[in-house]
């Protein structure tokens, strides 16, 4: 785990840094940002508030989107947190901690707040996580911040939010059942600010299904692996991901591949140090 975490960090999140420097000194208008000439003629449309802040650049890196740059800096932040007793791992916390800065994107701040609450309930429960506290941890704390929003921001991005979660849970009530894909639009130009708004307008009430099995999936390989060392990386990596999509549409970005194939790795760790107990056993 530490070794992969590390390729992680030297081959795509100090790349993508040091390229974010780059941008906040030399990109002042939208076309100099590197996507922005060939994605405009093929006929994206972009606003200025997606790609700047009070006049200063919110940095890509070599993703095409804030939101990727800001989300690697918030998973890498979380497992060199984890790590924090290895060597350099201060280090890196501080390089993720300004490519959050960088990105100028508030919700992975909210989120940092919510993995250190997750961190502190499983040092509490480490020998066994429940599954159902966990949802309700994780929906509790996205109650909580869409209640206290409003009154720590003004800022229409902000308000757009509750807007639409206010309009999905309508929509949850008069059709309980969902409105299909049809509700994000034919190609998709229907999408909310968040991914389990578009989750719960597509299957409804069977959504929360879908969020009850998967936090059972990554419950089940955090509860039998903890002899592994690191196998809570993964686990709470995914968990503090899950709630980030709450506020924010980012299934299509190179890190969640990355959560899926290193909890992948756990549970097949897992599955071969069990073969071989087993086997020396008999």
């Amino acid at each position: 785990m530490k070794k992969v975490c590390n390729v992680l960090f030297f081959v795509v999140v100090l790349p993508n840094f040091f390229f974010g420097i780059w941008e906040v000194f030399n990109v002042k208008e939208m076309d100099d940002i590197w996507f922005y000439e060939p994605l405009l003629s093929s006929g994206n449309i972009f606003a200025s508030f997606n790609h700047f802040r009070d006049g200063v650049i919110r940095c890509n890196g070599f993703f095409v989107g804030t939101l990727s740059y800001a989300v690697t800096g918030f998973c890498s932040f979380i497992i060199f947190f984890i790590m924090r007793k290895e060597r350099y791992s201060s280090v890196k916390i501080l390089v993720s901690l300004l490519m959050l800065l960088m990105s100028q994107t508030r919700t992975f701040f909210i989120g940092l707040i919510f993995f250190f609450i997750l961190y502190l309930f499983y040092s509490i429960y480490k020998k066994k996580i429940d599954v159902f506290l966990t949802v309700v941890l994780l929906l509790a704390s996205f109650l909580l911040v869409l209640l206290l929003l409003p009154y720590f921001s003004s800022d229409g991005s902000a308000l757009g939010r509750i807007e639409q979660w206010t309009n999905a849970l309508n929509l949850l009530i008069s059709h309980p059942f969902g409105q299909g894909f049809f509700s994000i639009g034919i190609t998709g130009d229907n999408r909310a600010d968040s991914y389990i708004i578009d989750l719960i307008r597509i299957y409804g009430v069977y959504f929360i299904v879908l969020l009850y099995l998967t936090i059972s999936f990554i419950i089940m390989t955090l509860n039998s692996s903890n002899h592994i060392k690191y196998s809570e990386i993964p686990c709470l990596l995914a968990i503090s991901f899950l709630f980030i999509l709450f506020f924010q549409s980012l299934l299509n970005t190179p890190v969640f591949y990355f959560i899926i194939m290193i909890l992948v790795k756990v549970r097949k760790e897992n599955h071969e140090k069990n073969s071989y107990t087993m086997c020396s056993v008999q």
